[in-house]
C-alpha cells in the first residue's frame, strides 16, 4: 500500500496445503483485485490440492505447457459435507470471475463436472454434482458430457471454460503478456512482519505456551491469591490465542468460552471457596475454547476433519495431564527455588517444632478459644491460639490473614473456626 504497488505477479510450485490456508490466501488475492491491484499468476508445474485456488483467484491466470490443476486424492475435502467451504467456494468464484464448478474439483477429488442442457429454454452450463440438487429447477438440467473430475483438469478444458486465461510455453513468454521482458523484484518483507511469521510458523510454540498455561494454572488452584501462577497462566492463555487468532482460528465463540471460564474460576476462588460446579464449568470451558482455536470448524463435517479434532483433544488433554503431574512432583522443588520462594507461605517456627506439635491427634483443648490466622483461609490454613500454631478449617466463607478467630468445633486434627 505505501508503495502504490499495482501490479503482482505470482509464481505457484507445488506444495501442501489444506483448504483452510489456501483460502486465506486467495482471500488475500481477491483483496488486492477489489484494490485495482493487476494480479498475474504464472503456474510452473502441476498443482494438486486447494493450492490451486489461490492461482485461479488472479486476475489472468497462465499455465506452462509442463503445469495442470487438479485434486489432492490423498487429502481430498468433501465439499458435499461441508457448508462453509461451499460458501467460501462460491464467495472466492463470484470475485474471480471464475467457473465455481471446476473449482471445486481442486479441493475435492469426488467431485464430478458435467455440461447440462436446460430442457425447456435449451440453455447450456457446467455444474458440479453437489451443484446441480441446489437448483431451484433441478429436475429440468440433463447431463451431457463429463467435462472434469477425480483427476487434473485438462488444459483444454481449464482454458474453454475459463478457469485460467492462457497456456504459454515459458514464464518469459507469460510475462510479454504484460509488456515485461523480466520478472519484477521480489518485495521484500518487513522486519516485523518476518518475525511474526516466523512466530507463527513454529507448530510447537503453542503447544509449549499451553504446558505452561495449564501448569501455572494448576499452581494458582493449588495456593489461590499468589497471583504469579495467575499471571503467567494468563501470558501463556494471550500468547496462545495471539497466534492461533494470527493464524484464523480465533473467533468469538473461543473468546467468550475462554473469558467464561475464567470468571467461573474467579467465581470459584473468590465467592464460593473449594471445587464444585463454577471450578468444573470453568475448567471445562478452558479446555473447549482451547480445542476449538486450534481448528477453523466448530464441528467436524468429514473425515479430515474428525482426524483433526481427535488429535487437538489428544494433545490438549495430555498438556493438562502433564501439568498436573508436573505440579504433583515438582511443587516441593519449586518452593526451594531462591526466585520463588518468596511467593510460597512459610512457616513462623521450625519445621521439626510444627511436625511435633501437629501430630498431637487430639485437640479438644482449643474449642471455645480465640486467636488469629496466620494464612488466609480459603477454606482451610492456620491460626495462632496463644503460642501454638494449628491447622484450620473456615466455617463456610473465605477469611484473611490476621482475622480473630474463634474455634466452633473440634474434631481430632480438624479444627473449625469462624471470624469473631
Amino acid at each position: 500500500d505505501k508503495a502504490d504497488i499495482n501490479l503482482v505477479v505470482f509464481q505457484f510450485e507445488q506444495t501442501q496445503c489444506n483448504f483452510s490456508l489456501a483460502s486465506r490466501l486467495a482471500d488475500f488475492v481477491a483483496d488486492l483485485n477489489a484494490k485495482d491491484c493487476y494480479t498475474f499468476a504464472i503456474v510452473r508445474e502441476p498443482l494438486s490440492g486447494p493450492i490451486g485456488l489461490a492461482a485461479v483467484t488472479c486476475r489472468e491466470v497462465v499455465l506452462l505447457e509442463q503445469s495442470s490443476l487438479g485434486p489432492d486424492v490423498e487429502n481430498s475435502l468433501n465439499i458435499q459435507q461441508s457448508d462453509d467451504a461451499q460458501r467460501q467456494l462460491d464467495d472466492l468464484a463470484t470475485r474471480a470471475g471464475r467457473p465455481l464448478a471446476l473449482m471445486s474439483v481442486l479441493i475435492d477429488a469426488d467431485v464430478q463436472v458435467k455440461e447440462f442442457i436446460h430442457q425447456e429454454n435449451g440453455k447450456r452450463a457446467v455444474f458440479a454434482n453437489w451443484q446441480v440438487a441446489a437448483q431451484p429447477d433441478a429436475d429440468q438440467w440433463l447431463a451431457r458430457q463429463q467435462v472434469a473430475g477425480g483427476e487434473p483438469v485438462s488444459n483444454e478444458v481449464a482454458l474453454e471454460y475459463r478457469l485460467v486465461d492462457s497456456i504459454q510455453d515459458t514464464a518469459a513468454t507469460a510475462l510479454g503478456r504484460l509488456g515485461l521482458t523480466e520478472m519484477p523484484a521480489e518485495l521484500s518483507t518487513p522486519w516485523l512482519d518476518a518475525s511474526i511469521e516466523m512466530v507463527l510458523a513454529q507448530g510447537w510454540l503453542p503447544k509449549l505456551l499451553l504446558t505452561i498455561g495449564f501448569f501455572a494454572l494448576m499452581a494458582e488452584l493449588g495456593n489461590p491469591g499468589l497471583g504469579v501462577g495467575g499471571f503467567l497462566a494468563a501470558a501463556c492463555f494471550m500468547g496462545f490465542f495471539w497466534i492461533e487468532g494470527l493464524n484464523g482460528n480465533v473467533e468469538w465463540l473461543e473468546i467468550l468460552l475462554f473469558v467464561g471460564g475464567l470468571v467461573a474460576l474467579a467465581i470459584e476462588l473468590f465467592v464460593v471457596p473449594g471445587f464444585g460446579i463454577f471450578g468444573i464449568g470453568g475448567l471445562l470451558m478452558l479446555f473447549v475454547s482451547v480445542v476449538l482455536a486450534s481448528q477453523t470448524f466448530i464441528f467436524p463435517a468429514n473425515s479430515a476433519q474428525l482426524s483433526e479434532v481427535a488429535s487437538n483433544l489428544f494433545w490438549t488433554a495430555c498438556l493438562a495431564l502433564g501439568g498436573m503431574i508436573g505440579l504433583l512432583f515438582m511443587h516441593k522443588q519449586l518452593e526451594r527455588l531462591p526466585m520463588l520462594k518468596w511467593v510460597t507461605l512459610q512457616p513462623d517456627e521450625d519445621p521439626e517444632d510444627r511436625d511435633y506439635r501437629e501430630s498431637v491427634s487430639h485437640r479438644e483443648h482449643l474449642l471455645g478459644q480465640q486467636g488469629l490466622t496466620t494464612t488466609r483461609l480459603n477454606p482451610s490454613g492456620k491460626a495462632q491460639f496463644g503460642l501454638e500454631i494449628v491447622p484450620v478449617v473456615g466455617s463456610g466463607t473465605l477469611v484473611e490473614e490476621g482475622v480473630p478467630v474463634r474455634v466452633v468445633e473440634v474434631r481430632g486434627n480438624l479444627v473449625i473456626v469462624e471470624a469473631c
